[in-house]
């Protein structure tokens, strides 16, 4: 799963997850997190990176993420969910090349069936190149990962690839997603997609740009979402000729490729810096993104973008909180950001600064195929910011109207917390959590980072917290 940052801090955003509501539609008033046991000789989460998580069936998920081992050595570790407990976990072995330190980073998993998930990342091989990988399950066993193959002009030695995202129309049918240098003489960041049918993966095809790119494009593919076994979407970014970021959709049905420029909204700068962070499908063949774009004011603000065919129509403003700033500084965090419940009814989050220089979460949902102007995201009596490093993250809709998410904030002492919230009657409500270990914070480099329902009644999250000079990995569920 892609990990975004922002340039004035070196550390992973804060993500945290929402719970379920009550049968009065309110959220609980405090949600208790508990510690999830990591395999023997782990020490901590690797960088609090327990990042992604699916749930095929109530009571069942798998959540993914790095921990370190003996000799601070950085390993991939799969947390299993059975009957709505959390049992042992599974060490993600790397592939069979890999170095004495794996370095093993799992950026996506997908689940299409209990038994049948599929996650996709990256790890150092023994000659200390990176390289993509993908896993799959088989029933409660994980085989080792296999490296994926890139296409035909990547570069040999000094590689450095990466599966970003992955994800499943049916078992045995799935996409892996990312970027690989390519062979050039000054090596170019190109962007890939891969294909599973039938269970076998076959190698990454490159990605064709829509327009003449840059002499380096610097192309890559965020996160790719599914709508059946034949059709998937995949978005991101490139940068084309006259140095202007775009922002990239492909479209791919039955193994065939269909690159799209999306157009920013109308108020969009010359130079419009268009990025598709996020991407959900809900049903055959519609699809919803959402990214970030410079106006001709050079405001970094939101975008959101739906689409039925190949040819991607031009995006559309989200429309912020009142009381933002002329310059918002949105940021999306690239996680699990937008769900649907079904087509044109959605919901989202992220971060904004407001008028008065502090950083908030926003929440914004869509109805009938119309998106309604973003709400601030509440916080707990006392507190005054998401902060910087805070805002809304993750969301769910497992059904109309009853959307989850999950957010940061800072206390009154200046530290971290995570805040669930849950949307009913129109309205988002929030409670903090209570980590394991009588924990204070979960640091800056922690949170709850995932949250996937497999129904309206069973949702599952996943996170880390900070304890002493290490991170733990947490759960939750409910």
């Amino acid at each position: 799963m892609r990990t975004l940052r922002r340039a004035s801090c070196a550390l992973v955003a804060l993500v945290l997850v929402a719970a379920l509501t009550s049968a009065a539609g309110a959220a609980p008033a405090r949600v208790t997190a508990h510690r999830a046991a990591l395999p023997a000789g782990g020490s901590g989460v690797a960088s609090g990176l327990l990042t992604t998580l699916a749930c095929p069936a109530p009571g069942v998920c798998e959540a993914a993420g790095s921990y370190t081992g003996a000799g601070r050595a950085v390993y991939g570790v799969v947390l299993n969910e059975r009957a709505g407990r959390w049992v042992a976990p599974s060490v993600l072995r790397a592939p069979a090349d890999a170095g004495a330190n794996p370095g093993t980073t799992v950026a996506s998993l997908a689940c299409p069936a209990p038994g049948r998930c599929v996650a996709g990342g990256s790890y150092t091989d023994a000659a200390g190149d990176v390289q993509g990988f993908v896993a799959n399950q088989a029933g409660d066993a994980w085989p080792r990962a296999l490296t994926l193959g890139l296409p035909s002009n990547a570069l040999g030695p000094g590689q450095v690839a990466a599966v970003r995202s992955v994800a499943c129309g049916a078992p045995g049918s799935c996409v892996a997603v990312g970027t690989y240098l390519d062979d050039s003489r000054i090596p170019r960041t190109r962007a890939f997609v891969a294909l599973e049918a039938g269970g076998r993966w076959g190698p990454a095809q490159a990605v064709a740009l829509p327009t003449p790119a840059n002499l380096d494009p610097f192309a890559g593919l965020n996160q790719a979402a599914c709508a059946s076994a034949t059709h998937c979407v995949a978005v991101g970014s490139y940068i084309d000729a006259n140095d202007v970021t775009q922002g990239l959709a492909v479209s791919i049905d039955a193994g065939s490729l269909t690159s799209s420029v999306v157009a920013p909204p109308a108020d969009a700068s010359t130079y419009a810096g268009t990025t598709l962070a996020e991407v959900t499908c809900v049903a055959e063949p519609e699809c919803t993104a959402v990214g970030t774009y410079i106006s001709r004011t050079g405001a970094v603000v939101p975008l959101v973008v739906s689409s039925s065919s190949p040819v991607w129509p031009q995006a559309t403003a989200l429309v912020l909180p009142a009381g933002a700033r002329t310059d918002p500084k949105v940021l999306l965090y690239g996680y699990q950001g937008i769900s649907c419940s079904g087509p044109g009814t959605c919901a989202t989050g992220g971060q904004y600064v407001a008028a008065n220089g502090l950083y908030q979460g926003f929440l914004a949902t869509e109805s009938h195929g119309a998106w309604h102007r973003a709400t601030r995201m509440p916080l707990p009596p006392g507190s005054r910011s998401a902060g910087p490093n805070g805002g809304a993250v993750a969301v769910t809709c497992p059904a109309a109207g009853a959307c989850r998410a999950g957010g940061a904030y800072l206390d009154r002492a200046g530290h971290y917390q995570a805040l669930v919230l849950a949307l009913a009657g129109g309205t988002w409500r929030g409670s903090t959590v209570a980590l394991p270990d009588g924990a204070a914070t979960v640091g800056v480099d922690g949170g709850l980072y995932a949250i996937a329902c497999a129904g309206a009644g069973a949702c599952a999250g996943v996170g880390s917290y900070q304890r002493g000079a290490t991170y733990q990995g947490f759960t939750l569920s409910a």
